[in-house]
């Protein structure tokens, strides 16, 4: 019998345990195969961060073109990591305690692109990089910055004072927000209550569809034999005659 391996979370995780259980079991519990329907968008992403960490850390000394609306930005981290004062791509690890564990062994585990320490070491800033749309994104992408703070508030003692800023690479678009070190204990016990509530499902196998318009669009295992509602998903073409975007599994099979 094979051992279950211990639990553990991510931000991406959690995210997709919420939009639908059930592909979160087949992505992350049985470790099913599957094609990436946004590899492209997922590869070009990946470029862009070794781009960026190439350029911050002194690699290279040419920023490449899609880093150069925040061209000003990029030369002062630049400039900063030179001096000590930054760090990129950082791997994050804590175990159930919030105490910092080797990444791989992390009860949660996040990368952080770009970390700046203010000189008075009161004030961090955590960057990550964006690639993509915004719009649509603001509510997931502030949650993810609010894990980010907490980490950092773990990680750093001294610091009082957290920024978390989106750099929208494409969009030539900085979204900044401003913590205290009593908001970022506040995350980490949010987080930490999410992540309790996640592992109970988890290991009682609660893992339900959460069928959509928007989440069966995309979802690689949508009408495959991993999928028990996979042929009452939506299909891309009807999803304009449709308008709610939650649809429960009794009204796709017609029971309600």
């Amino acid at each position: 019998m094979t051992q279950q391996k211990p639990f553990s979370w991510s931000f991406s995780a959690m995210s997709l345990f919420n939009q639908c259980a059930q592909r979160y079991a087949l992505q992350y519990v049985d470790r099913v195969p599957y094609n990436r329907v946004e590899n492209q968008y997922a590869e070009r992403g990946i470029q862009v961060h070794s781009f960026a960490e190439d350029y911050v850390n002194g690699k290279t000394e040419v920023l490449a073109a899609d880093l150069q609306k925040f061209k000003p930005m990029f030369n002062a981290a630049r400039r900063e990591f030179k001096k000590g004062l930054a760090c990129v791509e950082q791997e994050w690890g804590f175990d159930r305690n919030w105490e910092p564990i080797d990444f791989k062994q992390g009860w949660v585990r996040m990368l952080a692109d770009l970390v700046v320490f203010k000189r008075d070491k009161t004030r961090t800033v955590i960057v990550d990089y964006k690639t993509g749309k915004r719009w649509g994104n603001e509510l997931k992408h502030g949650e993810l910055g609010m894990l980010y703070v907490a980490s950092a508030a773990v990680r750093s003692p001294e610091t009082k004072h957290f920024d978390f800023e989106l750099w929208y690479l494409d969009l030539n678009d900085l979204v900044g927000y401003s913590y205290t070190r009593d908001d970022a204990m506040d995350f980490k016990r949010d987080f930490s209550d999410r992540a309790a509530r996640m592992e109970a499902r988890v290991l009682d196998k609660d893992f339900p569809p959460t069928p959509s318009v928007k989440n069966c669009k995309y979802c690689p295992f949508a009408r495959t034999e991993h999928c028990n509602v996979a042929e009452f998903a939506v299909s891309a073409n009807q999803a304009s005659d449709i308008n709610a975007t939650e649809i429960t599994v009794e009204q796709l099979m017609g029971l309600k």
